[in-house]
């Protein structure tokens, strides 16, 4: 029986060395390509290191801090006009005072709502002075709060939290359709940043009423980290194929006066089987998911900074080194630089060998 076991296994690790067995794994795919690069190149080196990601700032570091309403202010016999006994006893109750960061800013701005809307009406009525002057004081200091409670809302909690975690496995080869709803619901939380541009004229969104399930979708579906870790292993896979090509270039030339050799063949089937056939199309994905998810990201910062929100200065660093498309030497900008160069490094060896795409009949 033993000998039998360790017969299965030898066959199917002869499948996975032998005949190159299907992966579902990227990093497998990627291996497997700059592999076949290495092989007919003929030329071996290390595997480059991959880019550096930032560790999301501790929680103590991202939490904006918001102005407390004095003590009596909040006089409750006053305020039962406005209709705001319901969410004072709410925020008061055993539940109230453990409210996580999402239900914490749910609570916040059906208050804001509340207490603007009450101001509206004693200011048109004129018939309560004393209210007014307390209704005034409320709100100036809930509308100040406003763009640290969004911001405490989103970027304080466990989910958001877990979409910037280290160590995510990256996208799956095969798009499945979970990446989309995950940036689907944060795109749905993240356009509550827009609030804060008028404090007069929006109308409390009808989602913030059951907010819940967006969260869920974040914590269930980490596509957020995962497009971070795509990142890094692609640029570190191009830019070891880059390496490879690069060297064997500057070493000698794959053809001679443009005379297409048989290494130069097969390199030509490597390109379009492996790298046109396989890499591509999950640098697609990876392209556009992650693209998506930092864009999010920087519209939310640009609206809560207009806004006025004042930020630690290890999260203006992480978002410049992680989450901002522009910035020199960040993720995105050295995932950038390792396709342009391999796209680069393979034109390169076509050109000199008369095979571009364009002139090649396949």
């Amino acid at each position: 029986m033993v000998i039998k076991t360790l017969t299965l296994i030898g066959l199917i690790a002869s499948c996975f060395y032998l005949t190159g067995c299907e992966s579902n794994q990227p990093e497998d795919m990627l291996e497997n390509y700059t592999s076949r690069v290495s092989r007919v190149l003929e030329v071996d080196q290390a595997l480059p290191p991959a880019p550096e990601i930032p560790l999301f700032p501790q929680r103590r570091d991202r939490i904006s801090p918001t102005q407390e309403i004095r003590e009596g202010l909040l006089d409750v016999l006053n305020l039962k006009r406005c209709n705001l006994l319901p969410l004072i006893a709410e925020r008061n109750s055993s539940l109230g005072k453990v409210y996580s960061p999402s239900q914490k800013m749910v609570y916040e701005l059906k208050f804001f709502d509340a207490i603007r809307n009450c101001l509206t009406t004693v200011q048109l009525e004129k018939d309560d002075p004393e209210l007014l002057e307390q209704l005034s004081d409320i709100y100036e200091i809930k509308s100040a709060n406003l763009t640290a409670e969004i911001w405490n809302g989103i970027y304080t909690s466990s989910e958001i939290e877990n979409n910037f975690s280290i160590g995510e496995q990256p996208l799956p080869l095969e798009a499945d359709g979970s990446s989309s709803t995950m940036l689907e619901s944060f795109s749905t939380i993240s356009s509550l940043s827009k609030l804060v541009k008028d404090h007069q004229q929006w109308e409390l969104p009808e989602f913030v009423h059951d907010i819940e399930p967006l969260y869920e979708q974040l914590h269930r579906n980490r596509s957020g980290a995962q497009s971070l870790a795509s990142l890094q292993l692609v640029s570190r896979y191009l830019n070891h194929a880059s390496n490879l090509i690069e060297q064997h270039l500057k070493e000698k030339p794959i053809c001679f006066n443009g005379k297409i050799s048989q290494k130069a063949k097969i390199l030509q089937n490597v390109f379009y089987k492996y790298y046109a056939g396989e890499v591509q199309p999950y640098l697609v994905q990876v392209h556009n998911s992650s693209k998506t998810w930092l864009d999010l990201n920087n519209t939310l910062f640009d609206n809560l900074i207009a806004g006025g929100l004042n930020l630690n200065s290890s999260v203006i660093n992480y978002q410049q080194k992680v989450l901002n498309r522009n910035s020199k030497g960040g993720l995105w900008s050295e995932y950038e630089s390792a396709r342009d160069r391999h796209v680069q490094a393979w034109q390169t060896v076509l050109k000199q060998c008369g095979m571009m795409p364009s002139s090649t009949k396949r």
